[in-house]
């Protein structure tokens, strides 16, 4: 049926995001520890236009805010 094709097809496109985001808070998380930018220059860089939704994204995907990864993992 077509609500069951329209389903699965949504279910794909989840999946897709989900893994977009996931590539996009690694790259977050190596820039963070390699580079010496700004939270919000990142969050720029990775296409998030709100720094506060960029925010939410790499707590919900670390446990952790950007500013605290950061910290925790710079070498010093």
């Amino acid at each position: 049926s077509t609500r069951v094709r329209s389903s699965a097809a949504s279910d794909v496109y989840k999946r897709q995001l989900q893994y977009i985001v996931k590539k996009k808070i690694e790259k977050a998380q190596l820039l963070l520890i390699t580079k010496d930018l700004a939270i919000k220059e990142i969050a720029y860089t990775l296409g998030y236009d709100n720094y506060s939704y960029f925010i939410k994204l790499f707590k919900k995907q670390t446990g952790l805010t950007p500013q605290t990864y950061k910290e925790s993992n710079r070498k010093h």
